[in-house]
């Protein structure tokens, strides 16, 4: 099982890396000044309401579940106060499931305590019933 599970974040991080790769860095547009690519949001949609968790580049620990000052302010019986974590490591943006019940993410189980690299657009299903799209946006 675990060697499934090392796969499959190979799998992802090579993902990952080809998607950079394709996005290159001969952008004609700039940010902060210098040629580069632009900076995206990431947004959190959840029942119809978008919620900007900053941009990629400055997002480093953010809570999704109904304690107060949530990134994503959820109201349901069944969410955790501190459900899910997303952070950064080496550059990549993470999730690390904080509740005792099992999430998914793009159908993957992740256990209390597991983290798992995202690749956005995602779809992270914290319950049966409560599910949040992670994507990133661009800003004109």
């Amino acid at each position: 099982m675990l060697i499934i599970l090392a796969v499959i974040a190979a799998c992802v991080r090579l993902l990952i890396n080809l998607k950079r790769k394709s996005q290159g860095s001969d952008s004609e547009h700039f940010t902060d000044g210098q040629p580069g690519n632009i900076l995206s949001s990431i947004i959190a949609l959840y029942e119809g309401q978008k919620y900007d968790l900053g941009d990629e580049t400055s997002i480093n620990h953010t809570v999704i579940g109904t304690t107060v000052g949530s990134a994503v302010p959820i109201n349901d019986d069944k969410i955790e106060p501190k459900h899910l974590a997303l952070f950064k490591k080496r550059g990549n943006l993470w999730a690390k499931n904080l509740s005792q019940q099992t999430a998914t993410i793009n159908g993957l189980s992740l256990r209390k305590g597991q983290k798992q690299q995202l690749l956005l657009p995602c779809r992270i299903n914290l319950t049966d019933s409560v599910q949040i799209e992670l994507f990133s946006e661009t800003s004109d």
